[in-house]
């Protein structure tokens, strides 16, 4: 499930939010807002099926909404990316902004960003199966590689002693690698 819901506030003061679906956000952030800490913090709460992830610093809060499944370090690559961006833009009047003023733009950029991370994750899980299946397609070439490799050296053992024993000689000794060829010869198709 992707980040449904993200917002900038200094203090309980909002300054920006943007949700990608309908929901008590507003109110339940702001809930939250009033009890977190003043000092600078980073952290994740729970709530039912909820984690609510917050990066607290200099008195602005960057906070995101998403489901319990979703990756802790996803959020906060978010949330810091989004914190970049906003000080980027709103660093002089960050600590002056009236509740919501910056919403009309920066809540652009927090919808855009949701969506790439959840995007994203998308992308990972088809570029993680993709690169898992070029893998078993190389490690089975390998394999066969390898197998034939095998498969002509002791082939070219074989020929070194027949060439070098006389034949009485070459029966009882060249069986074994021969028995070992004809089993790496059915490896290697």
């Amino acid at each position: 499930m992707p980040i449904i819901f993200s917002l900038i506030a200094r203090g309980t003061t909002v300054l920006a939010n943007y949700a990608s679906c309908t929901g008590n956000f507003t109110q339940v952030t702001d809930q939250i807002l009033v009890k977190l800490p003043s000092n600078d913090s980073k952290l994740t709460y729970s709530h039912e099926d909820y984690l609510f992830h917050y990066i607290l610093e200099n008195g602005i809060v960057y906070l995101c909404i998403t489901d319990k499944d979703f990756e802790r370090s996803i959020a906060f690559q978010f949330l810091t990316d989004i914190k970049r961006r906003f000080l980027g833009l709103y660093r002089s009047v960050a600590q002056t902004a009236v509740p919501y003023s910056l919403n009309s733009e920066f809540s652009v950029i927090l919808s855009s960003e949701m969506s790439r991370r959840s995007e994203g994750l998308a992308d990972n899980n088809s570029n993680f199966n993709r690169v898992s299946e070029d893998l078993d397609e190389l490690k089975g070439i390998m394999v066969r590689n390898i197998a034939g490799y095998l498969l002509h050296i002791c082939w070219r053992m074989w020929w070194i002693q027949f060439s070098m024993h006389e034949k009485e000689t070459v029966n009882v000794t060249v069986m074994d690698p021969l028995q070992r060829c004809n089993r790496l010869d059915k490896m290697a198709k």
